[in-house]
């Protein structure tokens, strides 16, 4: 196997995996997703020289395949947050043995909110993703991805300080 193709492997699966949970909040169909997602990217193998952000193609790949799984089987519905926590503890350990309690909050937090807001947040506030980034993967402008950021941080911020 060459350096190249230990990218994906190495550096990429644990956000693919993470991003597909916060998608789904269901550890199996997580996995599912990201399997058929690590499977398409590595037929793609031979293009991924032309990819501009090898990183961010793969996240949105995951999140059409989410989308396809979604359509098809109508599915996965939003949770309310006790079942959310509830599921997210039983996950915790598998997931990241050093997630904090605020990271952990924030988390329980953005199930509150609607999908995309949801979205653009993970992928600013955890992912740690740029705003032209964001916007690229979910097919937003900058100004659009800010809009959502600011809204679903005060969202936030209204839940903490009650």
């Amino acid at each position: 196997m060459k350096a190249d193709e230990n990218l994906f492997m190495m550096k990429t699966q644990q956000k693919l995996y993470r991003y597909a949970l916060s998608l789904t909040r269901d550890s199996t169909a997580a996995k599912d997703i990201f399997q058929e997602t690590a499977l398409k990217i590595w037929e793609l193998k031979e293009e991924w020289g032309t990819w501009n952000n090898f990183e961010a193609y793969s996240m949105r790949m995951i999140r059409n395949v989410f989308l396809n799984h979604a359509s098809r089987k109508k599915r996965y519905s939003v949770v309310g947050i006790e079942e959310y926590v509830e599921n997210y503890s039983k996950n915790e350990i598998e997931v990241e043995h050093d997630l904090s309690s605020v990271r952990y909050q924030f988390k329980t937090l953005l199930s509150g909110l609607p999908n995309i807001q949801r979205e653009v947040l993970y992928l600013r506030e955890i992912e740690e993703y740029e705003y032209r980034e964001i916007g690229v993967l979910l097919n937003l402008t900058e100004s659009q991805v800010k809009v959502y950021i600011h809204r679903g941080r005060n969202y936030i911020k209204a839940k903490l300080n009650r």
